[in-house]
């Protein structure tokens, strides 16, 4: 599980060792993305609603990729116009942004974070186990694997 905003480098770089790491280990892992818009520009949240809508047609994970991509050219508008690059079905998508969904769904996820005294991003966990991580790229590969050879152990 990764608690993450759309404007937070450190989650762009995270958004792609996660990449390699579902590649990597496809058979073994579920990713699970939890949003915390601690940005205070509003944008993230924005983009967070847009990611929840994509979802409800099946393409949270190309959105997801493409809002970290383009995350230094973010804007208020950028959850229309990363939708519009998917060629997402845009009257859906209006339709669910002017719904309660994506507010409920991030507020969900923050209330998560909240409860779990969480302060910043990206913050990890692991089968409930929280990481602390120095080297992304290297500790998540090890974290993984450990617990996958533990597992395999018992």
């Amino acid at each position: 599980i990764e608690f993450a905003d759309y404007q937070c480098p450190h989650c762009q770089k995270a958004a792609g060792v996660l990449r390699k790491i579902a590649d990597r280990f496809a058979d073994d892992l579920q990713i699970v993305f939890m949003d915390f818009p601690v940005n205070s520009s509003g944008i993230s949240r924005t983009v967070a609603q847009g990611a929840a809508c994509a979802d409800l047609q099946g393409k949270f994970w190309p959105y997801h990729d493409l809002a970290f991509e383009r995350q230094a050219q973010l804007r208020p508008d950028s959850a229309n116009q990363l939708a519009g690059e998917l060629q997402l079905d845009m009257e859906s998508f209006q339709t669910c942004l002017k719904s309660n969904f994506p507010l409920e769904r991030i507020d969900r996820s923050e209330n998560e974070a909240r409860r779990l005294g969480l302060s910043g991003t990206p913050t990890f966990f692991l089968n409930g186990r929280r990481l602390h991580m120095h080297d992304i790229d290297a500790d998540l590969v090890d974290e993984i694997t450990n617990e996958l050879n533990g597992e395999k152990k018992s």
